[in-house]
């Protein structure tokens, strides 16, 4: 298998519990700040997207389009720059919990300390992904 290119990462996390009690906690990113401390300082709801913040006060604007059925929310991330990605999570039922995948890319003009830092957050958080 061909490696990802380092404009992209992909994660994933493991939860003991099914994927419509996962998927109550993630469908909603006012959650997001617990689960991605790293990544996500602050969020809040605003019309027909979420406002975020992150550690470092960089903003972001995040668009949900989610699919309940299928347990998968696409969340278009634009920053201040107007840079856009699409964050992709999806959640699978497998024998004893949950896996829960995300795909992210890099925005443009996002410093390789800055997207290594976010890679790392949202990798940290689904690591220690519970529903406690």
């Amino acid at each position: 298998m061909a490696n990802l290119p380092d404009n992209h990462a992909v994660a994933t996390g493991f939860v003991p519990a099914n994927a419509a009690e996962v998927w109550e906690m993630l469908r909603d990113l006012e959650n997001w700040p617990g689960v991605f401390p790293g990544w996500i300082a602050s969020i809040v709801a605003d019309d027909d997207r979420f406002t975020a913040t992150g550690p470092a006060r960089e903003k972001y604007d995040l668009y949900v389009h989610s699919d309940p059925e299928h347990h998968s929310l696409d969340v278009e991330t634009v920053d201040e720059l107007g840079s856009a990605d699409v964050l992709k999570l999806r959640i699978l039922e497998i024998p004893g919990g949950s896996l829960v995948l995300v795909a992210h890319g890099k925005l443009s003009g996002t410093s390789p300390a800055a997207w290594e830092a976010k890679r790392d957050a949202v990798a940290t958080g689904l690591s220690a992904l519970s529903l406690d």
